[in-house]
């Protein structure tokens, strides 16, 4: 299928994209996944001691942020990276 035939251009750029650099540049893809859901098949972990088995939807605050920032840290409650969602995502 060539670039016209393709129904939707915008997954056709964001799925090469992924192939790309997957495995070079992980936190550009992973937003990329988490802005656009692109592409939607992406592969899981078989792993037996993976949490949940859907990609995380944030990043965990660094170590120093809870040595420098605690209380604001705190007030936010218990976060999970694979389902606690940040305020501004649906």
């Amino acid at each position: 299928m060539g670039w016209t035939a393709s129904t939707n251009q915008l997954q056709a750029i964001i799925v090469q994209k992924w192939a790309a650099l997957n495995g070079l540049d992980l936190l550009e893809v992973w937003c990329d996944y988490r802005r656009l859901h692109y592409p939607s098949d992406i592969p899981l972990s078989n792993s037996p001691y993976v949490v949940a088995q859907t990609p995380p939807v944030r990043l965990l605050y660094p170590t120093v942020e809870y040595q420098t920032n605690q209380a604001n840290v705190q007030a936010l409650g218990t976060i999970n990276q694979f389902t606690s969602k940040i305020f501004w995502m649906p």
